[in-house]
């Protein structure tokens, strides 16, 4: 069945019947979801196997990269929303203030502690980078400049 994503989930979920806490079927079905398009039900998919196993990587860095995408792109809409006002009151401008400190707030501190389990576990220039956008996101400086010179110390490091 490989590369048929529809016949997988279909079959994922017959065994996911019979075997509802498998962890690697909750991984295939999400894994065949998102190839589909599915994300949110691939989110759900990775969420059981992170409820399950809260120090499963493969969880951590996929839920830590999908908060921290729908950030990126709720900011973008925001932002781009923002910018067509041709001139916008102060309530208007509050109100885009609250709504981009809310993403700020959920989505990517959410994406931030998923992924920094992750980069405890094993550390990648990839998480490094992400967290460092994140970090400089949240307006945590010390942070960020920290996974700097993490990552410089490593480079040196024979």
């Amino acid at each position: 069945f490989r590369n048929d994503a529809p016949r997988i989930v279909e079959i994922s979920d017959e065994l996911l019947e019979m075997f509802p806490d498998d962890e690697r079927l909750l991984k295939l079905k999400g894994d065949a979801l998102l190839e589909q398009g599915e994300e949110l039900q691939s989110f759900d998919c990775y969420k059981r196997i992170y409820q399950k196993d809260s120090t499963n990587r493969d969880a951590l860095i996929f839920l830590g990269n999908f908060m921290y995408n729908r950030g990126i792109e709720q900011l973008k809409e925001l932002e781009m929303h923002y910018d067509s006002l041709m001139s916008p009151t102060r309530m208007q401008y509050a109100s885009y203030e609250w709504e981009k400190n809310r993403i700020l707030d959920t989505d990517f501190r959410e994406a931030a502690s998923y992924l920094e389990k992750a980069d405890k576990q094993y550390t990648t220039p990839y998480l490094r980078k992400t967290l460092y956008s994140i970090y400089t996101r949240l307006a945590e400086i010390g942070k960020a400049e920290m996974i700097l010179d993490e990552s410089k110390s490593r480079k040196k490091s024979p």
